[in-house]
């Protein structure tokens, strides 16, 4: 069974490397830096949030105790809650995702016993009716629908609020393409026959989304400013639109199809990806400590220093990743997750 798992560590060490690059370099330039930044940022929450929905899925496979899986989904639900409102008060300039994806493991907790049909229907409808809804309440009410950072010093309605649809990576957008993780969590991921599948047709989802969307903008003139029922088809990064979430989700699970087909085994030169990828949430809140600790001075609106910082943090996060997991087996906020089990034999697809 090992086969499947460093690929999801490969996948999810790629997405928290991207989350690097989007917090790090403008995301608004031309040329091939400028797209590749732009490109990165748009990638870096959908494919977390695929792989998180395969990870939940995998958990409730490790063991056959609906129960218990709720519990432990529950916990990671609040240890996320914590830490990203805890890190969301830090003087950074990040919008955290990890209080939103805290939302996410609670709908895991929640769906857990459905079956694969239900949860492949409900995720496909809601990837594309939740970002609709948002739209409509865009156009509506945007005064409740204006997008904000979601903290702990909010009032408790606009947590809510902030959690469930206006934040910065809101429940109501993101809860259908995670629901497809969790569907594909279900297959045996170990299979040749599935990981091509998951390339194909993963890749053909992302290539005719990406020609209807362009099709569309060459033949009809898309407004910039004022939300319009037109955004439909917007395909722009963290535009929240049905189009970026159907493209992106296909390249995504076309990507982890490609890292369960390449890092079928560990070998010495995927252990800084399998490490970072098995660490990826201790890195994700060290990424945000060092820029609280040196503001100003990790970030850049030129896109080759911005490039040289992306890699400098890549190299470190992998370096520390290796020395931690060799030594040490359990990153520490890893270890915080699965505290309460700790002396339980527990473990998980996504653990191992």
């Amino acid at each position: 069974m090992s086969e499947r798992f460093h690929g999801i560590d490969v996948a999810r060490a790629i997405a928290i490397f991207a989350m690097f690059a989007a917090h790090v370099g403008p995301t608004d330039r031309y040329g091939t830096l400028g797209r590749t930044f732009h490109f990165l940022d748009g990638l870096a929450p959908i494919l977390f949030v695929v792989v998180a929905g395969m990870g939940a899925s995998m958990l409730a496979l490790a063991r056959n105790d609906p129960a218990a899986v709720r519990y432990r989904l529950l916990w990671t639900a609040a240890v996320l809650a914590v830490l990203g409102f805890s890190t969301q008060a830090l003087d950074h300039h990040v919008a955290v995702i990890l209080q939103h994806f805290s939302m996410l493991f609670v709908v895991a907790a929640l769906a857990i016993g459905m079956s694969s049909r239900q949860l492949a229907v409900a995720g496909l409808v809601l990837t594309v009716l939740g970002p609709m809804i948002y739209l409509a309440g865009l156009l509506l009410y945007p005064e409740i629908f204006a997008r904000s950072v979601t903290r702990i010093s909010d009032a408790p309605g606009a947590i809510i609020a902030g959690l469930l649809i206006n934040g910065i990576y809101p429940a109501l957008t993101y809860v259908g393409i995670f629901l497809v993780g969790m569907w594909l969590g279900r297959f045996p991921l170990g299979d040749r026959t599935v990981i091509v599948s998951m390339i194909r047709v993963g890749a053909l989802v992302a290539v005719v989304s990406w020609v209807l969307v362009v099709a569309v903008e060459t033949l009809w003139f898309l407004p910039q400013g004022q939300p319009d029922w037109r955004w439909i088809v917007v395909m722009r990064p963290h535009s929240q639109m049905p189009m970026w979430f159907i493209a992106t989700g296909g390249l995504a699970v076309a990507l982890i199809g490609a890292c369960l087909a390449i890092f079928r085994s560990r070998r010495w030169w995927s252990f800084p990806l399998v490490a970072a990828g098995q660490m990826s949430l201790t890195l994700y809140v060290l990424h945000l400590l060092a820029f609280t600790w040196f503001p100003g001075r990790l970030v850049s609106f030129y896109l080759n220093e911005a490039t040289a910082i992306t890699l400098l943090f890549c190299f470190v996060a992998a370096g520390l990743a290796m020395l931690w997991v060799h030594f040490l087996k359990v990153g520490p906020l890893e270890y915080l997750v699965r505290l309460p089990w700790s002396g339980h034999r527990f473990r998980s697809a996504s653990e191992s």
